[in-house]
C-alpha cells in the first residue's frame, strides 16, 4: 500500500478523520501504525488547524476542522487514484 505522492501514514490518518470524531487508537488501528505515531500525527494535524480535539473523560476525540475536511476530502481522492 505504498504511495509515491503522499506521506501514507499521515494521509491515512487525516482520511480516516473523514469517518467523524474519533479516538487516537482507532486512527492508529485505521491507519496501521503505533499509537505514539499517531499521537504525534493528530497533534500535528491540530498545530495546523486542520483537526480539533476536545478530552471525554480519560479520552480525547479529535475531528477534522473544515479546513481539514476539504484537504482529508482532496487527499481521499489523490490516494484512490494512485492506487495500484
Amino acid at each position: 500500500m505504498s504511495n509515491i505522492f503522499l506521506n501514507e501514514k499521515k494521509a491515512l490518518a487525516m482520511i480516516h478523520l473523514l469517518d467523524g470524531p474519533t479516538y487516537i487508537r482507532h486512527i492508529a488501528e485505521k491507519s496501521n501504525t503505533m499509537y505514539p505515531h499517531a499521537l504525534q500525527t493528530l497533534k500535528l494535524l491540530e498545530k495546523k488547524e486542520y483537526a480539533t480535539s476536545k478530552k471525554e473523560g480519560r479520552i480525547r476525540i479529535y475531528q477534522l476542522t473544515e479546513k481539514g475536511q476539504k484537504i482529508a476530502e482532496l487527499l481521499k481522492e489523490i490516494w484512490d487514484l494512485t492506487q495500484e
